[in-house]
């Protein structure tokens, strides 16, 4: 093969490689501890709940509750709905980890971490 063949096949090789998009999920980048007021259940698996200190806005998402989304693995998602039940019924603080750029859980804020 050729240097010149060698160099267009590389050429073409990178091409291939930028022009493929890949999508972008933001990810768990804050935390936030408050205390309970809500928790929600849904058929669809959708888990909404609310903070008293919940934020007033987000710059992606409606910010009027924090949910694990139905798209979170479901033993995740169990895990995180019995921490939230828990600090709900005790009236304790629980700490969250959520995305509080971009990623999104049925159009409110997604929660990654219940603990």
């Amino acid at each position: 093969m050729s240097s010149k063949t060698l160099s267009m096949l590389l050429s073409l090789i990178v091409a291939l490689i930028m022009s493929v998009s890949m999508p972008i999920r933001a990810t768990y980048n804050d935390n936030m501890s408050g205390e309970v007021t809500h928790v929600m259940t849904y058929t669809s698996g959708l888990i909404l709940f609310r903070l008293k200190n919940q934020p007033g806005s987000h710059p992606s998402c409606t910010a009027t509750y924090f949910a694990i989304a139905t798209d979170t693995p479901e033993a995740a998602a169990q895990r995180m709905y019995s921490r939230l039940l828990v600090a709900y019924a005790s009236k304790q603080p629980v700490n969250i980890g959520f995305d509080n750029l971009a990623s999104c859980g049925n159009n409110y804020i997604r929660v990654y971490r219940v603990g």
